[in-house]
């Protein structure tokens, strides 16, 4: 059965999926947060069990991008009254000594993926900006852990807002997409760490009134090898998965079977793989975990409105945390024997799940009542082993 699917991008998608954001790099602290000498070794000694923890974020508006063993990295903006929101500013908080450093600021942001790529002590992530005459174009920046800084590594003047970055071979893999002659063009461009150059290494076009053609919709990388949900306006199985080995070569065909009209009920945002199988996220802010069966197609597990993975992938004993927002839904999903458990969470009566991010031991949960304020947020530290 053919799927019609709509291909143009929509653009302002809204803060569950996108977040907003600048240039214009600021090397200094901003004055209003302490730089501690911090000692490398230093680590988070108590194992939480559902902690609830106090932030002083002053003036500002922060969310957790990842826990590290002796930190956690925040992003936001400046929330007050006469303050730009079109900024993004980076902070890291140390468990050693309970301070926050500056790591970074930047101006005339517009919106991202609000997908962060982990290299070593590296941070990459995409972000769209505005120049001061209004164009719009994308760049790539990157935080240094070791350094404590945030750098612009390449800027993008021609390509649509809203990209995809993973890290590929010795650089990442970005899938992007430009407007040309009445065509949508989507293309896979990669960018070399070493010598910051970027080169095309896959391109495909669709029309944009008649949808007559082919377009990448989504991907993920294992092994040097793309997975792409793919779209062909001349195949019987319209959107398929391909995959395309070191030499760019389709080595398989994964069709969505069963699944299609569940997922493909709107434009595919978040594609990853675990084992045997797959999650994908789709801009009805619907999440769905698959098997990838041997037979080449995809069979259901499990789905949710919301339903999210966190930043680490194995978190516990080849287990995935999952997680539903505006609910107090988690789960661990079992990513060798396909099965989902859920795991009961002790919030206070009235409040919901905003966030979780977590790694291999430590939860960030962040929840709010009923009535949504930023000032309303309680956030806690939980033990991935206390899990139950």
């Amino acid at each position: 059965m053919k799927t019609k699917m709509i291909i143009l991008l929509v653009f302002l998608i809204g803060s569950l999926f996108i977040i907003a954001c600048s240039s214009n790099v600021l090397p200094n602290d901003d004055g209003k947060t302490t730089s501690p000498n911090i000692d490398d070794n230093s680590s988070l000694d108590e194992i939480f069990d559902m902690t609830e923890v106090y932030f002083d974020f002053g003036d500002k508006q922060l969310y957790a991008i990842a826990i590290l063993d002796d930190s956690i990295i925040f992003e936001g903006n400046n929330n007050a009254p006469d303050a730009e929101r079109n900024n993004r500013i980076y902070y890291r908080y140390y468990f050693s000594t309970s301070s926050f450093v500056h790591i970074g600021t930047f101006h005339n942001f517009y919106m991202s993926t609000g997908d962060f790529t982990f290299i070593d002590n590296l941070i990459y992530f995409d972000s769209t900006l505005y120049t001061d005459m209004g164009a719009i174009y994308n760049a790539i920046f990157m935080i240094d852990l070791e350094q404590n800084s945030l750098t612009s590594l390449i800027e993008d003047m021609h390509s649509e807002p809203i990209f995809h970055i993973m890290p590929y071979k010795d650089g990442l893999l970005s899938l992007k997409r430009r407007l040309e002659d009445g065509y949508e063009i989507s293309y896979f461009e990669t960018f070399c760490l070493d010598t910051k150059k970027t080169e095309i290494i896959l391109e495909t076009k669709v029309n944009i009134e008649s949808y007559e053609g082919s377009e990448y919709l989504s991907y993920t990388i294992r092994d040097d090898m793309i997975y792409v949900i793919y779209y062909d306006s001349q195949s019987d199985d319209n959107i398929v998965i391909r995959v395309y080995d070191e030499n760019l070569k389709v080595v398989r065909t994964i069709t969505f079977g069963e699944t299609e009209q569940r997922i493909l009920q709107n434009r595919p945002h978040t594609f990853r793989l675990f084992g045997d199988f797959a999650y994908i996220y789709n801009y009805s802010t619907w999440g769905y975990i698959v098997r990838i069966e041997d037979d080449d197609y995809l069979s259901y597990i499990h789905s949710g409105k919301m339903l999210r993975i966190t930043t680490s992938a194995n978190i516990k004993d080849d287990k995935l945390l999952l997680w539903e927002g505006f609910s107090v839904n988690v789960f661990l999903f079992d990513i060798k024997t396909g099965t989902v458990e859920k795991v009961l969470m002790d919030f206070d009566d009235g409040y919901n799940i905003m966030y979780i991010t977590a790694n291999e031991t430590l939860m960030y949960i962040c929840i709010f009542p009923e009535e949504i304020s930023y000032s309303n947020y309680r956030y806690f530290l939980h033990s991935v082993d206390n899990l139950h």
